[in-house]
């Protein structure tokens, strides 16, 4: 045992391997946000960890599709079927998309912000499309080390039903996952 070791200097998290390839610290982590309360949770676990290792923080947020917009305008807006979308929801839908966007910048912008005053180096993005999908693809392309997510606590038939973002990431991501309960 190391005299010197003490638990404070313990790092949170490290790859252990025999592989030359594998890295003992994780220097890219590339962490999966949404606008719930336990973000809050993941974002700070992410940034200590950072902090610990001196590493590269990539925040990231996936803007899923809530409002579905139809391949065609569908004839109620013409007044003949009582259903469909009309071009004024779908301007609506528009409007609030982009409000949502300029809402995520912002938020997006200041936990940077807040990373870059701990003194940790942290870039951030947002994408349209399945979260999940998104995260993974992204943690490819950037090489992340490990991907950091957070989890709602969905089980059984709610998360077959609905899906679970953490679930995704956990079975389809290249890299070591951290699932922030």
């Amino acid at each position: 045992m190391n005299p010197n070791h003490t638990p404070d200097a313990t790092p949170l998290a490290t790859a252990t391997s025999d592989r030359p390839d594998v890295p003992q610290t994780f220097c890219k982590l590339l962490v999966g946000l949404d606008r719930t309360n336990a973000s809050s949770s993941v974002f700070q676990r992410a940034l200590a960890l950072a902090k610990a290792q001196n590493s590269h923080l990539f925040l990231f947020h996936g803007l899923s599709a809530r409002v579905p917009t139809p391949n065609v305008l569908v004839a109620g807006s013409l007044g003949v079927y009582g259903g469909g979308y009309t071009q004024e929801m779908l301007d609506q839908a528009q409007q609030w998309a982009d409000e949502e966007r300029q809402q995520v910048l912002v938020w997006l912008r200041e936990l940077c912000d807040q990373a870059i005053a701990a003194g940790v180096a942290a870039e951030f993005d947002y994408r349209d499309g399945e979260p999940g999908q998104q995260m993974c693809a992204l943690a490819r392309n950037w090489d992340a080390d490990l991907l950091i997510v957070g989890r709602r606590g969905r089980a059984g038939l709610s998360e077959l039903v609905l899906g679970s973002v953490s679930n995704y990431v956990v079975h389809h991501a290249h890299c070591a996952v951290l699932v922030v309960q």
